[in-house]
């Protein structure tokens, strides 16, 4: 029970002056955001509640499922939700995102706001709500401790949780009660070396219980073969591991060139890679680079889907990104395969480069490498042949190229 004298805040004009006094007369103070409409409550809450967010989502009020997601998810991150109307968005609202400090993160979330506003680092929205909502997670929340799982059936179960995992900084997924989603389980696998727990909402008609166990499956960590180092195995040298190293990102500036990458690994790979008994896992990943860089390579020709695409910040290395990352974790699980994306990413960036246009690089990566591994762990979940996945999932990838799902900085 929240203390007398606490601040009770209400949200919109619904509320009724009654309601507020009945409140006040219990021992709390109420302070009310509200605007005309929805847009402009919103704008009101993140501009005179908020006040300094770190990050602003944008999202359509004409969606629940959507706003309630990415208002749990930046909440979580010290951040804000201005609601649109689909793709319209209040000029007062589109002045007051301009005027924000250039650090603050601006993001459009789910489908329906899509080209209300530009994005900092590129939109962020699944084929569905729940695909949406497992995406918004590991945007704003990449290594969470715990999971929550709520029902998309019930607006007044998902309300309340979104409440809750906003509270304790966890990402909230959206599931259909009897069936665990594509959108939850990679998630829940994903991320599977920072979570434990799954925290479930909702009665069994809302997340069945065979959902609930399905998760918690997903979400207990798994070590595929060499991945723990035995005890008393010794390290080996850069120069034993150099062959496996990947390219870096910025390889190919300024425009369209081969790779001829000739370095060793990041430091966080070598790391990783000097234990011979993860040498089998290190060269699956490397052998899954040089396979994505060709087929990027092929698409960036004169008869490829993008000649001239630049390989690094471009169409091209967008679906290289993705390309790797899903036979990856076809190969190994999500949870192996994204240890070795953000590993890649701790590489130092090129002599020149600003640590703003680095930055905008790495999040673009971050991106494109989860929509990879969300393919890659489907096709290991539903036990894709090799062949199949070495076709499939790169042509998924240049879908989602092409569909703008995928970020890019420029062509």
């Amino acid at each position: 029970m929240l203390p007398a004298g606490k601040t009770v805040y209400l949200s919109g004009g619904t509320i009724t002056a009654t309601v507020a006094q009945a409140i006040e007369a219990l021992g709390y103070t109420t302070v009310r955001y509200s605007g005309a409409n929805a847009q402009e409550t919103s704008l009101a809450i993140a501009r005179d509640g908020v006040v300094n967010p770190q990050h602003v989502a944008v999202v359509t009020a004409n969606n629940w499922k959507e706003a309630l997601t990415a208002a749990s998810a930046v909440a979580s991150a010290d951040g804000a939700v201005i609601l649109s109307n689909d793709a319209s968005l209040p000029t007062s609202a589109e002045t007051w995102l301009n005027g924000l400090p250039s650090t603050v993160s601006r993001t459009v979330v789910g489908k329906g706001a899509a080209n209300a506003y530009a994005s900092t680092f590129g939109d962020v929205a699944g084929r569905d709500d729940i695909e949406t909502s497992a995406m918004v997670g590991d945007k704003y929340m990449p290594n969470p401790a715990r999971v929550a799982l709520t029902t998309t059936s019930s607006y007044s179960d998902a309300i309340s949780a979104g409440a809750y995992a906003a509270t304790v900084e966890m990402p909230l997924l959206l599931n259909s009660p009897t069936v665990f989603d594509q959108g939850g389980s990679w998630f829940s696998e994903e991320h599977s070396a920072t979570t434990r727990n799954v925290t479930v909402i909702g009665g069994t008609t809302a997340i069945s219980n065979t959902v609930a166990g399905a998760a918690r499956t997903a979400a207990t960590e798994k070590f595929i073969s060499g991945e723990i180092v035995p005890p008393g195995e010794g390290p080996a040298t850069p120069a034993d591991i150099q062959h496996m190293a990947i390219e870096p990102d910025w390889n190919g500036l300024p425009a369209v060139q081969p790779f001829s990458y000739g370095g060793g690994m990041n430091d966080a790979e070598g790391e990783y890679c000097k234990w011979p008994s993860r040498w089998r896992i290190c060269a699956i990943a490397y052998d899954k680079s040089v396979l994505a860089k060709n087929l990027a390579l092929r698409e960036v020709a004169t008869t490829g889907f993008w000649p001239g695409s630049r390989t690094n910040g471009g169409k091209a290395d967008a679906y290289r990104h993705c390309t790797w990352n899903a036979l990856m974790a076809y190969r190994m699980g999500a949870k192996t395969a994204k240890g070795f994306g953000d590993r890649h990413e701790k590489g130092p960036k090129p002599q020149g480069m600003s640590d703003a246009l680095a930055e905008r690089h790495h999040r673009m990566d971050y991106h494109n490498n989860s929509w990879g591994r969300f393919f890659g762990q489907y096709g290991k979940d539903v036990g894709m042949s090799q062949s199949e996945a070495e076709s499939i999932l790169p042509g998924w990838c240049l879908q989602t190229v092409s569909d703008g799902t995928l970020n890019y900085l420029w062509y």
